[in-house]
């Protein structure tokens, strides 16, 4: 939605780094990950680049348009591992991407 995207655009786009002047932002590992992993999970992100911004939460298995905790899910879902806490609805949040057995938080403000 472009209202509230910094730069002005709708959908999966390219965004400033801007973790230390928010609060409520957590920083996490995926467990088990390998480098190889971590680099895939990167470029199926990139690859969406562009795509359109999902508004209907409700379908996380969308692989047209996307949200943001959405897009992580899925690139890691490709990877086969699955960081979303509850594993058996068709949303996934930030806060069950956070509290996922899958991950592991190294930073939180």
């Amino acid at each position: 939605m472009k209202s509230w995207s910094p730069i002005g655009k709708d959908g999966v786009q390219y965004y400033p780094n801007t973790w230390k002047g928010r609060s409520n932002v957590y920083g996490l590992w995926v467990k088990g990950a390998s480098n190889t992993m971590y680099y895939n999970a990167a470029g199926y992100s990139q690859s969406k680049v562009g795509s359109p911004y999902n508004k209907n939460f409700f379908n996380k298995f969308s692989t047209s348009s996307f949200y943001c905790s959405q897009l992580a899910w899925r690139s890691w879902e490709q990877q086969g591992i699955n960081i979303d806490y509850n594993k058996f609805d068709t949303v996934v949040s930030p806060m069950e991407v956070v509290k996922s057995g899958n991950t592991t938080i190294f930073y939180s403000n």
